[in-house]
């Protein structure tokens, strides 16, 4: 009797970290992707159009305006998209960034160049201001807060 109530126990237990662990991977792989609203964009019809393209492209280093709120959506997620490997993008956001890369790196590739410096910079200040708002709060790098204890 003891014998079977010592499996019992172990199997519960075995049941418990195996949900758990179910759980929490359920939870990370269901990360929230970007807002599909500006899906329906044709980015090859934008980067064939030449004021067009430059309007973007200046919106997305910062020398001029956004003058679209889908270049305002694409200005603010870009640099995490390059950070991340474009992991929070829908299919048709990760099919657009490899036409955007692509038709770059052929035709403008100085341009390329420079956008991926400035994205990866702004991705690096996201990066530091994420890690900033973490590490505020009291000596012990815990967030406001949060006792570590």
């Amino acid at each position: 009797m003891l014998n079977i109530m010592s499996t019992l126990s172990t199997m519960l237990r075995i049941t418990f970290i195996a949900g758990f662990a179910v759980v929490f991977l359920a939870m990370a792989a269901t990360e929230e992707l970007y807002s599909d609203k500006n899906d329906n964009i044709t980015v090859l019809e934008l980067l064939q159009n030449e004021p067009t393209r430059k309007q973007y492209y200046e919106c997305f280093l910062g020398t001029g305006p956004c003058v679209t709120a889908d270049a305002e959506f694409f200005k603010e997620h870009l640099p995490e998209a390059v950070l991340m490997g474009c992991r929070k993008c829908t299919e048709k956001q990760k099919m657009d960034f490899d036409t955007m890369t692509v038709w770059y790196i052929e035709n403008k590739p100085d341009e390329w160049q420079t956008l991926i410096r400035k994205l990866t910079q702004d991705a690096q200040n996201i990066k530091i201001e994420k890690s900033h708002l973490l590490n505020e709060g009291d000596d012990r790098g815990c967030p406001r807060g949060i006792d570590p204890r």
